[in-house]
């Protein structure tokens, strides 16, 4: 939980390390998609920040300006959420369960999503670990754990949890699985 300037300023300097012009960082006006990124993820742990130490009006502030950003650019990352070490490969949509438990240094792209299903309450979202990569389009529904250092690959669907570490897990698998099944008893 970030509750402390210190941690905040932990969370923005690992999390902006890929982006070279900090100064662009604040400038009124969008430039690049790294520097679009960076004042995300700098929006969104202040917003975070602000929320967890009780700051009423402030953190009202950082919400909305957080829920414009959201809309604009489609990313939709709750506060919260992740650990430290989020790091977005492109804009584009994200959308992502706000009971979901996510942990440090994960890697998400475009078209990912991170969901519940139908039970939203903690005891039915994903639950991933530590340097965890989610590839583009993948998807992660359900009350599914990811073990740490786990790669969900391109347009995966994920709906049943792996706890071996360092697994992969690719969308072919899945449909050789379906084949084979197919071969077996034919097509339904």
């Amino acid at each position: 939980m970030l509750d402390s300037k210190e941690k905040l300023k932990e969370y923005i300097n690992r999390e902006t390390d890929f982006f070279p012009y900090k100064m662009l960082i604040y400038l009124p006006f969008d430039l690049f998609e790294s520097q679009i990124i960076a004042k995300y993820l700098v929006l969104l742990r202040k917003t975070e920040y602000h929320v967890n130490v009780g700051h009423k009006i402030r953190g009202l502030y950082y919400l909305f300006r957080l829920k414009k950003k959201q809309c604009k650019y489609g990313v939709h990352i709750p506060i919260n959420v992740f650990g430290i070490g989020l790091s977005i490969a492109h804009l584009g949509t994200i959308v992502v369960n706000g009971n979901a438990i996510v942990g440090e240094g994960c890697r998400i792209h475009v078209g990912a999503v991170i969901g519940a299903n139908g039970e939203n309450n903690r005891g039915g979202v994903p639950v991933l670990g530590d340097n965890v990569y989610i590839g583009p389009g993948a998807k992660i529904f359900g009350k599914v754990q990811i073990a740490d250092g786990c790669k969900v690959g391109a347009n995966a669907v994920v709906n049943k949890s792996f706890l071996v570490k360092n697994l992969y897990w690719l969308e072919y698998q899945r449909k050789e699985r379906l084949k084979n099944v197919r071969d077996k008893y034919g097509s339904f």
